[in-house]
């Protein structure tokens, strides 16, 4: 799973919405932290099982979104 995030890099329009609404959903869970990369992109630790992440844990996995390199966005159901 991580090596396909790698691949990913997150929607600009889906990185501003999850920044403005962040303070809206609370603390993180438990051994995970939110940290960002040096061009400015939002990714999220998961300490537990030792992966990287573009989606935040604290909203459902559809309701959120991810840009591929090629330009495909991808929704996760």
């Amino acid at each position: 799973m991580l090596e396909e995030q790698q691949h990913l890099a997150p929607h600009p329009q889906a990185q501003a919405q999850r920044a403005a609404s962040a303070d809206n959903l609370g603390p993180l869970p438990p051994n995970w932290e939110q940290d960002m990369t040096p061009e400015g992109e939002i990714y999220f630790i998961n300490h537990t099982t030792k992966t990287t992440t573009w989606y935040d844990p604290r909203i459902p996995a559809q309701r959120q979104q991810v840009k591929h390199l090629s330009g495909k966005v991808f929704f996760f159901f």
